[in-house]
């Protein structure tokens, strides 16, 4: 329930980036889902070689009209890098409605992101993005809610 709560808080605090949003050459959308991490990440200490898995929803806000593609990323921390509760980083591939490949970087709960994405068969940039990380697993974090707000040009 805490983490229904904070993905609700984070949507509440990010929804203002959607209409503060200059329209001109830029799509907004909004990403919700959940994933898995293995081996999982400790609260103490790190763990390299974290394998990411999420599934999600995009709602893609272009003009006056929105999109909605569910989609799936499968990535994570690669050898030599080691995650934890607090911090974490890696890349991984998207695929579905949304495909591409993009960079995370984690601190706590505060996760951007960045890359190169194809939505709805179009070629776009992530401008920014801001995501709010929220744990459904006690140590090791083995579950997760994701919700996130980025602007694409």
């Amino acid at each position: 329930m805490r983490s229904i709560r904070v993905l609700a808080a984070a949507a509440a605090l990010l929804t203002p980036l959607v209409f503060t949003t200059p329209a001109a050459a830029v799509d907004v959308a909004q990403v919700v889902g959940t994933g898995t991490i293995s081996p999982g990440l400790p609260q103490e200490g790190c763990t390299p070689n974290q394998v990411v898995k999420f599934t999600a929803l995009a709602a893609v806000a272009v003009g006056d009209h929105t999109n909605t593609y569910s989609f799936s990323f499968s990535g994570g921390s690669g050898a030599g890098v080691c995650e934890s509760l607090a911090l974490g980083s890696g890349t991984g591939t998207l695929t579905g409605g949304v495909s591409g490949t993009v960079n995370y970087n984690r601190q706590g709960s505060a996760v951007s992101i960045s890359g190169t994405v194809t939505v709805g068969g179009d070629s776009a940039t992530i401008l920014a993005a801001q995501c709010v990380f929220a744990p459904t697993s006690a140590d090791p974090v083995v579950s997760y809610g994701l919700h996130c707000t980025a602007v694409l040009g």
